[in-house]
């Protein structure tokens, strides 16, 4: 069993090699799934603060977890989640959430914002999943 106290999160920028690996993987990850899935290309500009933030989680030094936060809507102070992924193997351990709170509390502290879910298209959370005290 990995021991996940050994899980960490990190600011990074979008185009740092290890958040590029993890959000391609979750390209990759969609494109199998659903057929399709948003681009990995984006403006490294908008996950950087005060725009926004994105953050690597690693375990034992390995990146294993990612997402991030930018503008959505800068008059209403709304930001939007994007780019939420845990290497499959990890997946139920609960870092997605450790990983989306922080980006709340980053964002809550920082901006004083609401946040937006991102394409609405697609629902990526498992039955019962609840990103609690977001919505």
């Amino acid at each position: 069993m990995t021991n996940l106290d050994h899980f960490a999160l990190r600011p990074r920028n979008y185009d740092h090699p290890h958040a590029a690996r993890l959000v391609r993987a979750l390209f990759d990850d969609q494109t199998q799934r659903y057929g399709y899935a948003d681009p990995f290309e984006a403006d490294p500009a908008g996950y950087t603060p005060p725009q926004g933030l994105f953050l690597v989680g690693y375990l034992d030094q390995t990146p294993v977890a990612c997402g991030g936060y930018r503008t959505y809507d800068a008059r209403t102070r709304t930001v939007e989640i994007k780019k939420m992924y845990t290497l499959p193997e990890l997946r139920g351990h609960g870092l997605g959430e450790r990983v989306i709170t922080e980006l709340g509390t980053a964002c809550a502290r920082v901006r004083g914002a609401a946040i937006h879910f991102g394409d609405r298209r697609t629902q990526h959370r498992r039955p019962g999943s609840v990103r609690r005290g977001w919505l």
